[in-house]
């Protein structure tokens, strides 16, 4: 029996659901132990990535993402698709407006209902808010013309938060009646009596990870820069930029994020840097003279182009030193 159909089956159990809860269970379970594929990401062959992605819908290849929990949207709108005819739902998979990629563009599932009204989910797109036991964006969006003008802002779902929250505590998803955007918004209420962006930027790093579940390095990446970003609001962003730093382990890579805070918004010197330890979970502060003793001994890795201003930033201090 493949993995598929042992989790229909699985869903078929649940008879105390109903099918719209089934689904809403299957979406919220698999985000919880899907990740993102990082090797397609960063695969610079251009050829291989798009034979990878013209077959990454085919049997075989859905019966390994479920060995290996690693996907891309394409593999998540496949399995969300077999989920949701198998239960009943007018589902199929489309083209995201806004992705004009010519190949490996991204894609998600559209459901229709009786009165025609179309609504989609992103599973790819919600496991990093699923892992981090937020609330869902993209399960319920109606789609429409304007639904993807800016997926910042607010938009009309199918399903009001009060009744997504009654569905996820019936699918258990929900126990301890909230969800983790509560105490993000207690954070940014701290935030508020902080006057210095540094310590905003470093109240919101040591405390950005509440809940002790696995987090995905790609899922962890965009939470992080998202909720950083939304905390310190984007006014202060053009001090803080994250770069995406990883480790050889064996024939592995691991991913894992830092914050590059400079002196002045003109981006010329850094003032101090906070990479993210994958063993402890955590974030620690450095110096730009640190940073460049973990990068010039191999201890990480990073290829993004601030870390040309890292090194200069180094150097000066080293000759003030001398």
């Amino acid at each position: 029996m493949t993995a598929i159909k042992e989790y229909l089956n699985h869903l078929d159990s649940l008879t105390h659901l109903s099918n719209i809860e089934k689904l809403r269970y299957a979406y919220m379970d698999l985000g919880k132990r899907f990740q993102f594929n990082t090797k397609v990401l960063i695969d610079t062959n251009i050829t291989k990535k798009n034979e990878f992605y013209s077959r990454s819908d085919s049997e075989e290849a859905i019966q390994t993402v479920f060995n290996s929990n690693r996907i891309i949207c394409k593999q998540t709108a496949t399995i969300m698709q077999i989920i949701g005819n198998h239960l009943g739902f007018n589902i199929k998979i489309i083209r995201h407006p806004l992705d004009l990629s010519p190949n490996s563009y991204h894609v998600l599932n559209a459901i229709t209902n009786e009165d025609g009204t179309i609504w989609t989910m992103d599973l790819q797109k919600d496991l990093y808010f699923i892992q981090n036991h937020v609330r869902t964006t993209h399960f319920g969006k109606i789609l429409s013309d304007k639904s993807y003008t800016d997926e910042y802002f607010i938009q009309e779902y199918m399903f009001s938060p009060s009744k997504l929250k009654e569905i996820d505590e019936r699918i258990g998803y929900l126990k301890d009646e909230y969800y983790n955007d509560d105490y993000y918004e207690m954070m940014n209420q701290d935030i508020a009596f902080l006057n210095d962006l540094e310590e905003k930027l470093e109240f919101i790093l040591y405390n950005i990870e509440p809940s002790d579940s696995e987090i995905g390095e790609q899922e962890r990446y965009f939470f992080h820069n998202l909720y950083v970003r939304r905390l310190l609001s984007f006014k202060n962003m053009d001090r803080v930029e994250e770069i995406t730093c990883y480790k050889k382990e064996h024939k592995n890579k691991i991913y894992f994020p830092a914050f590059v805070l400079f002196e002045t918004g003109e981006r010329t010197s850094v003032k101090s840097i906070y990479l993210y330890h994958p063993e402890l979970k955590e974030y620690q502060k450095m110096t730009p003279e640190e940073f460049m003793l973990k990068t010039n001994t191999g201890e990480i890795i990073t290829l993004d182009s601030i870390k040309k201003i890292i090194k200069k930033t180094a150097n000066k201090t080293k000759k003030r030193v001398v």
